[in-house]
């Protein structure tokens, strides 16, 4: 049996649903981690979120602000869920926020060929995720979606990057975050 309501986070409405799949509509472990982030996003005006689910990092920026959000996901049912998220919060204005319906890294591209900036990128990739074609780790992934949103990432922006497993340590992520950064051309740009 599906059971929906609707959860209030930070003044955000984000519709739950229950036994329809896996997926209940939130990442709830994350509400503190989006608090906490609400100081450095209020000095933003754009913001990428990268991996979006179904917004919640999208629409508490918006909440927060932010003019310009752009949420990317290669689920479709996802982004509508996304949309309905905004249309449950008639404080949000509809017209700050694009979604892509696409794998990150084409997003990236495309945002690059664009000339594209954001004052802050959020990137939570899934442990691991499969397009249809390839299955990633989220790990390796960065060595490719990095060095890319460097490129799209505004002077003195900030960018918010997760590692969604409990096999990698705080450490091995930072370390190899840096090495990244290190053998990009945003080396000597980066205080690493």
């Amino acid at each position: 049996m599906r059971f929906e309501f609707s959860l209030i986070e930070y003044g955000v409405h984000y519709q739950i649903r229950i036994n329809e799949h896996y997926d209940f509509g939130i990442y709830t472990d994350m509400s503190a981690i989006r608090k906490s982030m609400g100081p450095y996003l209020k000095k933003a005006k754009s913001m990428l979120n990268l991996y979006s689910y179904t917004g919640a990092f999208s629409l508490f920026g918006i909440q927060l602000g932010l003019n310009h959000v752009v949420s990317v996901d290669l689920s479709g049912k996802y982004l509508k869920w996304l949309d309905e998220n905004i249309l449950l919060n008639p404080q949000l204005n509809a017209q700050f926020h694009t979604s892509l319906c696409m794998p990150c890294e084409k997003a990236l591209d495309k945002l690059i060929g664009e000339k594209a900036f954001f004052e802050a990128i959020i990137c939570d990739p899934p442990s691991a995720s499969s397009d249809g074609h390839a299955t990633s780790s989220a790990l390796k992934s960065y060595e490719l979606l990095l060095p890319k949103m460097l490129k799209l990432l505004a002077q003195n922006g900030e960018l918010f990057v997760f590692l969604n497993t409990h096999t990698v340590s705080w450490n091995k992520f930072e370390e190899k975050l840096k090495q990244i950064i290190a053998a990009s051309e945003f080396a000597n740009q980066m205080n690493i």
